[in-house]
């Protein structure tokens, strides 16, 4: 069985398999590091703590885990890229961080958290983007858990580096009529390229 379009495979297959093993491609293909979840594969929880921890498992990565006020939890990630170098060559089109918050409602006035990667403290600007997951439906499926996820478009300067990485979010407000357990449900790494330096897959919108 080949996930998700079964057989015969389609070209997304042969793309993704073609790159495997490839070192020199591999490297600036697109790549999504995402931290340990506790329940991930839909394993059963009472399950999967029987099982063997993954090769080379960070054991902070454990998630979710549960945000009280004033307290914070850390993940790590190992992430493989060199993105200071693909930076200087011009391949790289964007490195994403995002942490998803369940039972989390995002409001200045309300419930306020601090993000940082490597200590430093990435500020909610406009580079970060709130995405309710309330009550959201996909094609797939409704979203759950419900809550939020907060994404960050990374400057150079605060890129992941070639290695362990620790994230960690802090809960810094809460609302104080809401008694729910707020958590850090996923935290992922986003690195995205260009096929080749100043290539625009859709350089113009007509």
């Amino acid at each position: 069985m080949w996930a998700p379009n079964g057989w015969p495979w389609t070209e997304t297959e042969y793309a993704t398999l073609r790159a495997i093993g490839r070192p020199e491609v591999l490297a600036t293909e697109p790549k999504i590091y995402r931290a340990w979840a506790q329940n991930a594969g839909g394993i059963p929880a009472d399950v999967e703590t029987l099982l063997p921890a993954p090769p080379n498992a960070l054991p902070q990565e454990r998630l979710p885990q549960t945000l009280e006020l004033g307290s914070e939890a850390v993940c790590m990630l190992r992430v493989s890229d060199d993105l200071q170098r693909w930076h200087d060559e011009g391949r790289l089109d964007k490195v994403l961080l995002t942490v998803r918050l369940s039972n989390f409602e995002h409001a200045d006035d309300l419930n306020v958290v601090a993000i940082r990667l490597n200590s430093v403290e990435l500020l909610q600007t406009e580079r970060c983007t709130a995405s309710d997951l309330h009550f959201h439906v996909l094609k797939a499926g409704p979203i759950s858990p419900y809550g939020y996820t907060l994404q960050f478009e990374l400057l150079r300067d605060e890129y992941p580096l070639n290695g362990v990485n620790e994230v960690s979010v802090e809960l810094t407000k809460r609302d104080p009529k809401i008694f729910t357990t707020i958590e850090v449900t996923d935290v992922d790494i986003d690195v995205r390229y260009q096929h080749h330096r100043h290539f625009q897959v859709q350089p113009l919108r007509f």
